[in-house]
């Protein structure tokens, strides 16, 4: 099995080797899928992509201030002092991989972005203390960790800041003459969704676990250290009170004009979080200073996958695909009486996910094919929500889009990555697909 890994490890380091490579391949693979499964030619298709490099700037600006302040905010002398204490824990490899995707993944059910960075941080310092505890980097598998630390964004969209279930739950919605206003009762808080998330919450960190077990694991790459906090100098009075009064000044806004969890208010979260941490401006300045260099690959890589979101969008890609799924659904369930709608809604979703990295905008694609189809068929609508949610969230382990910040931070190659995401992805398919067979 351990040598089996190692050379599947190696071929993924072949084919991918760095991050941008990757965002490069995919938008190749989008143009040639799409000009076989479109009616536009070479040259709309390259139009619709020079169009949709720069729809990302925005994104782009949030998720590099994701980054920055959660890292700065994990600087902080109490917070810094608290994940050290957690990832002192561990004294073996299963325990570690373990509880870093326990941490991850309840995290990414709060929050995605939070559960993205809780994961990245834990996975680089629970991997930094496992080597001084057992005496080398050759007693751990920094890959695995890695993978521990990513398992968040394959849970994150069944949890309450899920972008589809988000979505259809406010009045006024894009589709509502479709489905109306579906409450997160039905969608997020279902016994159903509880049910399949308290399941994924035990299984896949049981899973890593037996991976660690079975002698999986992948080869570790000379790892940069991660910037140090110089030694603390005293923070005068009027620093103190500055930073209270615009904590002050946060928290009034926070009550009074919050619209609820997302993600600017995430930021604003780690911002003030942050700032408050640190006690003082010039030191939370100089944290985020520390943190800028982690981000590289998001002003690099985020408008190539804006082109590839623009090609799929504006070609009809994603809808093509989609509903050939919801074609052979009808045809199924004529010829067996079984409905696998469910089923192949998750499939298409987790497909149209590696082309369409963000779960909003995935929805706001292929939500009105979901919605008609569901509603031709008779089927529950909330249902279809949340399929199209699983879906998204479990091609997220294939997708090296998200987990830009992870490797930054814990300083992995994608194929260290992929190597453990793959069979990730194999099991947690299987237990996504028996639920949704069962409650179809």
């Amino acid at each position: 099995m351990e040598r089996l890994f190692a050379a599947w490890s190696r071929m993924l380091e072949r084919l991918f080797p760095d991050p941008f490579t990757l965002s490069l391949l995919l938008t190749l693979a989008t143009l040639m899928v799409a000009l076989l499964l479109t009616p536009f030619g070479l040259s709309e298709l390259i139009g619709f992509w020079g169009d949709g490099l720069w729809s990302f700037l925005g994104f782009a600006m949030q998720m590099g201030l994701i980054l920055v302040t959660g890292q700065a905010l994990a600087e902080a002398t109490l917070v810094a002092r608290a994940l050290r204490k957690i990832a002192s824990a561990p004294k073996n490899m299963g325990q570690a991989a373990g509880l870093v995707s326990f941490c991850a993944m309840t995290a990414a059910w709060l929050n995605w972005g939070f559960g993205l960075i809780v994961g990245a941080i834990l996975a680089r310092q629970v991997a930094d203390a496992l080597v001084e505890r057992l005496g080398g980097e050759e007693h751990v598998s920094r890959g695995l960790l890695g993978a521990a630390g990513y398992t968040g964004l394959a849970f994150w969209h069944g949890g309450i800041s899920g972008s589809s279930p988000l979505a259809v739950a406010q009045p006024g919605h894009s589709f509502e003459d479709l489905c109306g206003v579906i409450p997160m009762a039905e969608t997020v808080f279902s016994v159903r969704n509880l049910g399949l998330s308290l399941a994924l919450l035990v299984l896949i960190p049981a899973f890593l676990v037996l991976l660690s077990r079975l002698g999986i694991a992948t080869k570790n790459q000379p790892v940069a250290p991660l910037p140090q906090q110089p030694a603390s100098q005293p923070v005068n009075v009027a620093e103190k009170i500055l930073v209270l009064v615009m904590t002050v000044l946060a928290v009034v806004w926070w009550v009074n004009f919050s619209s609820g969890l997302g993600l600017n208010t995430v930021i604003f979260a780690f911002l003030f979080l942050g700032l408050l941490a640190h006690g003082s401006a010039s030191r939370y300045a100089g944290a985020l200073d520390r943190a800028t260099g982690s981000i590289s690959g998001i002003v690099l890589q985020f408008p190539f996958y804006a082109g590839i979101i623009g090609i799929a969008s504006k070609s009809g890609l994603v809808e093509v695909v989609s509903g050939g799924f919801v074609s052979a659904s009808e045809m199924v369930s004529r010829s067996t009486g079984f409905q696998p709608f469910l089923l192949f809604v998750f499939l298409s979703a987790g497909l149209a996910n590696l082309f369409v990295p963000s779960g909003g905008g995935q929805w706001m694609i292929q939500g009105p094919i979901v919605l008609t189809a569901a509603t031709k068929l008779q089927l529950d609508h909330a249902s279809a929500v949340m399929a199209v949610s699983y879906g998204d969230q479990w091609t997220n382990l294939l997708q090296p889009f998200w987990a830009l910040p992870l490797l930054s931070i814990t300083g992995l190659k994608p194929a260290q990555l992929l190597s453990v995401t793959t069979l990730l992805l194999l099991f947690q398919g299987v237990i996504v697909c028996s639920f949704l067979a069962f409650f179809h």
